[in-house]
């Protein structure tokens, strides 16, 4: 068994409180491990988990959507991690065209309408695409 931490030592390590590692304890967010004691201890992955769940937080997933990407992580499914990784990638992905999209909107009234409508026509065929895409796989109907 490896290095296990108390709830005050886990908190301090990761510079949360510990009402909040409580929290996502009693949500199972967080997994406790077995001890005669009553203190309850946690091992390395909840350092782990504790920095998954920052990182998701702050890509705006709520508390819901964080328990389900930790399950799958420790499933011991390697094909679910893997789905967990290119979702991650997807999402990524995702913010930066959304990002580039904003940068684009600015420099759109130096093209004339014949050059406006076809960006336009482009990124609206490509845009449906991928939007039919996500609500199929929103919908359980897609298999990545």
């Amino acid at each position: 068994m490896g290095k296990t931490y108390r709830i005050g030592q886990l908190a301090e390590m990761c510079q949360v409180s510990k009402r909040t590692i409580d929290y996502y304890t009693n949500l199972g967010l967080l997994q406790t491990v077995d001890s005669p004691r009553r203190s309850r201890y946690y091992d390395e992955s909840a350092i782990e988990s504790l920095k998954l769940i920052e990182h998701y937080k702050n890509n705006h997933l709520v508390l819901s959507e964080i328990k389900e990407r930790l399950t799958v992580l420790r499933s011991s499914r390697t094909d679910g991690k893997l789905v967990l990784q290119k979702m991650d990638s997807i999402e990524g992905l995702l913010g930066k065209l959304e990002e580039e999209v904003l940068q684009l909107k600015p420099h759109l009234h130096s093209v004339d309408e014949d050059q406006y409508e076809a960006l336009k026509s482009q990124l609206a065929a490509k845009g449906m695409a991928l939007a039919k895409i996500l609500a199929l796989l929103s919908q359980g109907n897609l298999m990545l």
